[in-house]
């Protein structure tokens, strides 16, 4: 455990934060602690970029149009075994930590950071799970300066420790502090052990990490920080093994508020819009697609060894069934239903069109976006401005193209081509009240119906 404070007249001294901490400082001070230091990536990542260039199988549902920063952790040399997945994950010991250091985004109606269980072995067999180990930090609960009273978590200075071992993470904070920085500034991003072997072998869990982030109000600050985040990131790896201390797994927040959107007086006017939406296209043959959910909880997909796609807490995720959607004016969809946003059950909503085969999101309307776009439908009913409707085609005409989203039709992960079949994703992201995702048994399912002539 670092015992003293650096020279304040020493050379590492710069790099000086909003927090008062010295980068330099701070790796001094871990070094004087017994630990090796590895430099580690914290790159903005494109899964359709990643895919195109065959890096990865699958988009992994991305949320499109929302930037994603990923750790590229180098393999250590004490490592034995190749990880033919190095850049997308890492294995991690349980007295080691990834350290971030930082501001973190600009204002935006979301950011979070959290790591995920990527791959597990099982009997010489490995599985790709790619789930969330437990809650995020995310804006709304995350440790700045200018929290807990939440005014402002945005552009703020951050320490987020990835770690195993309560002891790991109470030398890293420690030697922060000594550092410069504040305490208030210091998170901890938990894996717990009990659910993850850790470890260096070939049978152990490999691990990967994502900083979400969603809507920049700003989109040059967005930009900029895409361009140049200014985070710094590092793997601590102790000299001497130390008695591990184990952190128990999380409790995990509970979603729901018991109010649901049915309780708002709702599902009536929902009907309302869609018996409108009907008679407005009843020259065309309909088809109404099922929504479902899409995506449940992490730790469901580490016990069934199935793929979570990076599934996270913060969110629920619907889906409707698999469609084929033709180049043709005759041909489209009606997305329709309640704007989550409007009723407080989430920060954000967005609905993105998928491919089936690779889950490559490539268009998306948010929930900013719904305002006042059931009106017209429902003209004088005062529930409408809690619904949405929009159109999804290949082309759109003059008289659509304000509520319309085209799905472009490129090859590769870029669109999605007429032979390929495609659904519709819908998210909506932490609700106020629970500071997690809202629950799926309290929306109003978002609804579609697919129209051809």
């Amino acid at each position: 455990m670092v015992k003293k404070k650096l020279d304040s007249n020493s050379s590492v001294v710069n790099c000086v934060t909003k927090s008062g901490g010295e980068i330099k400082a701070f790796k001094e001070a871990l070094i004087f602690d017994n630990f090796e230091i590895t430099a580690v990536e914290f790159f903005l990542a494109d899964p359709i970029d990643l895919y195109n260039k065959k890096i990865i199988t699958s988009c992994n549902g991305n949320n499109a149009g929302n930037p994603y920063y990923t750790f590229k952790v180098p393999t250590p040399t004490t490592q034995t075994i190749e990880n033919p997945l190095e850049g997308m994950a890492f294995y991690l010991c349980a007295d080691e930590a990834i350290v971030l250091v930082g501001l973190t985004p600009p204002k935006a109606k979301y950011f979070s950071y959290k790591s995920f269980v990527f791959s597990i072995k099982k009997e010489g067999t490995l599985y790709k799970t790619y789930t969330s180990l437990g809650d995020t930090i995310n804006l709304m609960n995350i440790n700045t300066m200018d929290l807990p009273d939440g005014n402002n978590p945005f552009s703020m200075p951050v320490i987020i420790v990835t770690t195993a071992d309560k002891g790991i993470n109470a030398r890293v904070q420690a030697a922060a502090e000594v550092a410069g920085y504040d305490r208030k500034i210091m998170n901890t991003d938990i894996i717990p052990s009990a659910i993850a072997k850790m470890g260096l072998d070939a049978d152990c869990d490999t691990f990967s990490y994502l900083n979400r982030t969603a809507m920049f109000e700003n989109l040059s600050d967005g930009e900029e920080y895409q361009n140049n985040s200014g985070v710094v990131a590092f793997r601590v790896t102790p000299k001497t093994t130390p008695e591990l201390d184990p952190y128990p797994t999380p409790t995990m927040r509970i979603r729901g508020t018991g109010l649901t959107e049915m309780d708002l007086m709702l599902m009536e006017t929902v009907d309302q819009l869609r018996k409108a939406i009907l008679d407005r296209y009843a020259t065309y043959t309909s088809d109404e697609l099922i929504t479902e959910v899409w995506l449940r909880e992490g730790y469901e997909y580490i016990q069934t060894l199935k793929d979570g796609i990076g599934v996270s807490r913060d969110t629920s995720y619907l889906r409707t069934t698999s469609f084929k959607l033709p180049d043709s004016p005759n041909d489209f969809l009606i997305v329709y239903g309640v704007n989550h946003a409007a009723t407080n059950k989430c920060t954000y909503a967005n609905f993105i069109t998928y491919s089936k085969e690779i889950l490559n999101g490539v268009a998306c309307v948010n929930s900013d976006q719904f305002t006042k776009s059931a009106e017209s439908f429902l003209p004088g009913n005062p529930m409408a401005k809690y619904l949405y409707v929009w159109k999804i085609a290949r082309q759109s005409s003059d008289d659509d193209k304000e509520n319309c989203l085209k799905v472009p039709m490129d090859d590769f992960a870029n669109g999605i081509p007429l032979s390929e079949e495609m659904f519709i994703g819908f998210r909506a992201y932490v609700e106020p009240k629970t500071q997690i995702g809202p629950a799926w048994q309290e929306l109003i399912f978002d609804r579609v119906v697919k129209f051809s002539k």
